[in-house]
């Protein structure tokens, strides 16, 4: 994520409890969109936001954080805990993603960072 550090944040999409897909979106053209890939019988989105997009935008990206907490094993299966914060000059979005699955499926966020012409840069 070192890549988008110093860029300004342009928009928001997506930002919202029961979200599926968050994009960020820069003034130079490049985006960072956090989502998961569905398999098929696991749930994954965003069940807390500490913080609002309009702190962000048009603020300069200074860090983007992940932290995943464990994998908590239940009779219904398995838990997960993501959290990302977008630290910028003018404040800051913390969202925590809850994935849960039978145990059989993934349950990761996965974070991708496209360039000016929609190519995956990382």
């Amino acid at each position: 994520m070192e890549m988008l550090k110093g860029k300004v944040i342009k928009e928001v999409k997506g930002l919202s409890i029961g979200s599926e897909e968050i994009e960020i979106v820069f003034t130079d053209g490049f985006n960072l969109k956090m989502m998961h890939y569905q398999d098929c019988c696991e749930d994954v989105d965003v069940c807390d936001i500490d913080g609002d997009a309009e702190d962000i935008i048009g603020n300069t990206l200074i860090a983007f954080k992940e932290v995943t907490g464990e994998t908590t094993c239940t009779e219904d299966g398995d838990q997960k805990y993501t959290f990302y914060t977008v630290e910028t000059t003018g404040g800051y979005v913390w969202i925590r993603w809850l994935g849960a699955s039978n145990g059989y499926y993934s349950i990761d966020v996965s974070v991708n960072i496209y360039d000016q012409k929609g190519n995956l840069v990382n």
